[in-house]
């Protein structure tokens, strides 16, 4: 497309113009300061404007980053948790002490008193904590930097900031539980916190910070996609689409979230990947990051117009033929898109029709389980009919063989024990019970010796007197046992009709 934008100017007499490539820098520098611009990029960069502008040493607090979320288990003291309630005791805490935190170097305050240098130059405060806030799920302290602290920050020799907190502390005096408390800070270039924020001498140094990316779009970009959760394939347009978007919901939005998109949590990585201070705005953060996409379309750009430039010494005077392979070569980019869609197309045919043929050998296989279930629940059913007719069947003969047995054993033992026609309800009764000591009690005999215990003759002296002779006042066995057990507990069933049985015998005898 550029080629041809080329042709047409040289046919309709026109000169293209070819873009200057600078870079744009704005800082503030204090007496004694110095400007170091580095670029990797292998390019010389004209500057069309550079403003240097002198401030006097006077600064007041800064804010800086003293803590930030997270859960953290690699601890030689244990694993821990900072979040916003820790935070808030920590706060709570400090206001209540009313006393600012010191800053030391290197946790000089939290070693061994008897340490190192500690005996003999002690441990200086080389700042104080005078207030503290939570922001973005981060703790903030307001800092008071002394002189040391100043220059060995500026000269980019202590970085981060590092916070000494003790949980679960105790009130001093009371004794009670009272949360978090930090007790000091201290300036190191090793903290145990990562992605802390650079430390910053002043509030005036936030341009400075934010302009600390003065480097090719190559180091910049992956900076900015990863800002703006960008594919890394995005180009510097489609970062800059995405910033004006972003800028415009936290314009609708006051800085909240809008229509399902975490504003806030996108200032917060900006924040965090250009190292931005807690007094930088959100507009100072947006413009930063603008300014170095922007700085990325110019290189961009001026890499286009050098490679149009080579198009054009290609190309010669033949304008009209160089358009037309620029159109043929559109078209054959265009003929084999399409051969690759369709091809996609084809492949996407043939997975659905993989699937289908599965859906259907897996309903088939499905029916054929339903019908083998169905089957087999009609066989398990008939199965339990048969089982019933058989328990029924089975429960019917032996009650036809206890009828018998009891019928057999009255005949045989009717006149050795005096039976009589009401006793076999008794009987029965037993024999379903204690069928053991029904058959002890009436053994079995052959067929062809139960007429020895039949009483054929009349016994001399005619027949026994009736003492007991009225049904109505002869108990039965089963009466009678059930009398027994009630008398003696610790009798068993059995026992009781034995018992009972024999007292029948002998009151038969008299």
């Amino acid at each position: 497309m550029k080629a041809r934008i080329r042709a047409a100017q040289r046919r309709f007499g026109e000169t293209p113009k070819s873009k200057q490539r600078g870079m744009r820098l704005h800082g503030h520098l204090g007496p004694g300061s110095e400007l170091h611009v580095r670029h990797l990029a292998d390019v010389i960069h004209s500057f069309s404007e550079l403003e240097l502008k002198e401030v006097p040493d006077e600064a007041g607090p800064v804010w800086i980053q003293v803590a930030r979320t997270g859960s953290f288990r690699g601890h030689h003291a244990g694993p821990f948790e900072l979040n916003e309630k820790v935070f808030s005791e920590i706060i709570r805490n400090f206001k209540e002490a009313k006393q600012p935190i010191p800053i030391d170097f290197e946790h000089a305050s939290e070693s061994d008193p008897t340490s190192g240098e500690i005996p003999t130059k002690g441990a200086p405060a080389q700042g104080w904590i005078h207030d503290l806030r939570i922001e973005n799920g981060n703790l903030y302290g307001l800092v008071e930097w002394g002189e040391l602290a100043k220059q060995y920050i500026r000269a980019g020799q202590y970085r981060y900031f590092s916070p000494a907190i003790r949980f679960n502390s105790r009130d001093r005096i009371s004794g009670e539980p009272i949360g978090a408390r930090m007790t000091t800070g201290a300036l190191t270039n090793l903290p145990y916190l990562p992605h802390m924020q650079r430390l910053v001498a002043r509030d005036d140094e936030v341009g400075a910070v934010l302009a600390t990316y003065a480097y090719s779009s190559a180091e910049t970009m992956p900076v900015v996609r990863a800002a703006l959760r960008l594919p890394e394939l995005a180009t510097a347009a489609e970062c800059a689409d995405a910033l004006g978007r972003l800028r415009e919901l936290h314009e609708i939005g006051g800085g909240a979230d809008v229509q399902g998109v975490a504003v806030r949590s996108y200032i917060t990585a900006i924040r965090d990947a250009l190292h931005a201070p807690l007094s930088s705005t959100v507009e100072d953060v947006f413009q930063a990051l603008a300014e170095m996409i922007g700085a990325a379309m110019d290189e961009a750009c001026a890499g286009d117009e050098a490679s149009d430039v080579e198009l054009d010494d290609d190309v010669g005077d033949g304008d009209d033929d160089g358009v037309a392979m620029t159109s043929m070569e559109t078209d054959m980019n265009e003929q084999q898109r399409v051969t690759e869609l369709e091809a996609d197309v084809a492949r996407a045919n043939a997975s659905l029709a993989e699937e289908r043929a599965a859906r259907d050998a897996a309903e088939t296989e499905l029916k054929a389980l339903r019908a083998w279930r169905q089957e087999h629940e009609t066989a398990a059913e008939k199965m339990a009919a048969d089982v019933k007719e058989l328990r029924e069947w089975r429960a019917a003969r032996e009650e036809r063989d206890t009828r018998d047995e009891v019928e057999v054993a009255f005949s045989t033992y009717k006149d050795s024990k005096r039976l009589v026609e009401s006793d076999k309800a008794d009987m029965l009764a037993m024999c379903k019970a204690v069928p053991d000591s029904f058959r002890r009690m009436y053994p079995p005999v052959p067929p062809d010796q139960r007429h020895l215990l039949r009483q054929i003759v009349t016994p001399r002296g005619g027949p026994p007197a009736t003492t007991f002779e009225a049904p109505t006042e002869r108990p039965t066995v089963v009466q009678l046992a059930e009398r027994l057990r009630a008398q003696n507990p610790k009798l068993s069933e059995e026992e009781s009709y034995i018992a009972a049985e024999k007292q029948l015998r002998q009151h038969a005898s008299r």
